[in-house]
């Protein structure tokens, strides 16, 4: 995961044995959940450090769930954690919820999105069979540096497809 305008790179080695991956997963979970119970301060940055450690067992509902305790809490998400949520998204060629992470980034003051960061989401939508999703994500990959007004209007499109119509979609 990289994430340029904040000079932040990490990387990631994901072990391949799925069942050695999802309880280290739990063990950093209920870690996590000992410093919640405990009534320790929990800051964007706690929740970034576990979303990134899940990513790296290679679990993406934690990191969903995390999300969503994150906004519960008022706690606003930034650039690495929309760049850690889309990216756990290729586990399992979740195009939907990667379209909802990106939809919510707008949300946000958060940079323009990079090529690579478009280049995540268009193999997302490829892996999951959307290609009409993976070709407009390809046109932003193409022209990285949109405003937000026109990166807006490529996700109102998304959520036009008939691919995501059924997952109800609120623009």
């Amino acid at each position: 995961v990289v994430v340029p305008q904040a000079n932040i790179q990490r990387f990631v080695r994901i072990d391949a044995n799925p069942t050695v991956r999802k309880e280290n997963s739990s063990m950093e979970l209920a870690r996590f959940n000992a410093k919640k119970a405990l009534g320790m301060d929990l800051n964007k940055y706690s929740y970034k450090e576990i979303m990134f450690r899940c990513f790296t067992l290679g679990q993406s509902n934690p990191i969903k769930f995390l999300y969503d305790e994150m906004i519960e809490t008022n706690i606003e998400p930034d650039y690495e954690v929309f760049c850690v949520a889309i990216a756990s998204c290729v586990f399992e060629a979740r195009a939907e919820r990667a379209l909802l992470f990106f939809t919510e980034m707008q949300k946000y003051d958060t940079p323009s999105p990079t090529k690579q960061f478009f280049t995540t989401l268009k193999t997302i939508a490829t892996d999951a069979g959307h290609k009409e999703a993976a070709a407009i994500y390809s046109e932003l990959e193409a022209k990285p540096n949109q405003t937000k007004d026109q990166i807006k209007e490529k996700i109102a499109a998304l959520h036009k497809l008939e691919s995501y119509k059924a997952y109800g979609f609120i623009i």
